[in-house]
């Protein structure tokens, strides 16, 4: 009888180690695939939009992009009244 309850006991904490090593091995799985999916998110990583140059309007000192600014004797403007400003302070 003896034997018959040590032989119980063992069986038990046998089935105790093998579930924890189970939930280890799937937890190390799990890890890994959490590791590589991260990892291949990084490889296909955006490449920066392209920026247009900029240039500075002589009136205010706002930066436009160049093909969006108006231009009047060699500088630039933002807009239409700044270079009428800047037009009329030339000229008077």
């Amino acid at each position: 009888m003896l034997a018959h309850s040590l032989k119980t006991r063992n069986t038990g904490a046998m089935f105790g180690i093998r579930i924890l090593l189970m939930l280890i091995g799937v937890g190390l799985v799990i890890a890994i695939l959490v590791h590589f999916a991260r990892g291949s998110r990084q490889i296909t990583e955006k490449k920066p939009k392209h920026v247009d140059k900029v240039v500075e309007c002589q009136h205010c000192g706002t930066y436009i992009p160049e093909q969006e600014a108006i231009e009047f004797n060699g500088s630039f403007y933002c807009c239409e009244q700044h270079r009428r400003d800047a037009q009329h302070k030339k000229s008077g």
